[in-house]
């Protein structure tokens, strides 16, 4: 049985998020070219991988020992806010389950990867990189700042500054800083 990652709370993700920010400071610009980090920055390969939204239930990956990030090949040359997500979720796993993984998960059997795929430790952890990928994507200084323009931007506005899909940027509008900083 496998050990299951942390699971990190929103205010230790934006945390995280705020370290990056400083030690990279192409994070603060908009939209990030998250293909461009990753690959130089970080030293990650970007791969496609043919029809992987279309044979499992996931369209990304990061594999070989958080090496690789594959992206499903329609969506990485169809659509880049959507690539731009699948690169920041995969980057949640990097900053925040990869020394777990590289510790715990390195022996694991297929079986046992497949057990855990399916568990509620699993779906926790793909949150904490859904979360990761929206606060890294969409700053809330930024996106604050652009409420308060008058007229504010509309959303296909917004989401065009930011780079990302529209239930992205509906998602991150919900977050507790950005209602907090909304009132």
């Amino acid at each position: 049985m496998i050990t299951p990652p942390p699971i990190y709370t929103f205010a230790e993700i934006s945390q995280i998020i705020s370290g990056l920010r400083k030690n990279y400071p192409e994070l603060c610009t908009l939209p990030i070219d998250m293909e461009r980090f990753a690959d130089v920055r970080l030293g990650l390969y970007i791969d496609e991988m043919p029809g992987l939204a279309e044979n499992s239930v996931i369209a990304s990956a990061i594999i070989d020992n958080f090496t690789r990030i594959v992206i499903d090949s329609k969506i990485f040359n169809t659509d880049q806010d959507a690539s731009r997500f699948f690169i920041a979720h995969e980057l949640g796993h990097y900053f925040l389950h990869r020394e777990h993984f590289q510790k715990h998960g390195a022996e694991m059997s297929k079986d046992e990867w497949l057990e855990f795929a399916t568990s509620d430790s699993s779906r926790a952890a793909e949150l904490n990189a859904n979360t990761f990928a929206r606060l890294l994507l969409v700053p809330a200084n930024n996106l604050l700042e652009q409420a308060k323009l008058i007229p504010p931007p509309s959303i296909p506005s917004l989401t065009r500054i930011f780079g990302v899909k529209t239930w992205v940027l509906e998602h991150r509008i919900n977050d507790s800083d950005v209602l907090t900083g909304l009132q």
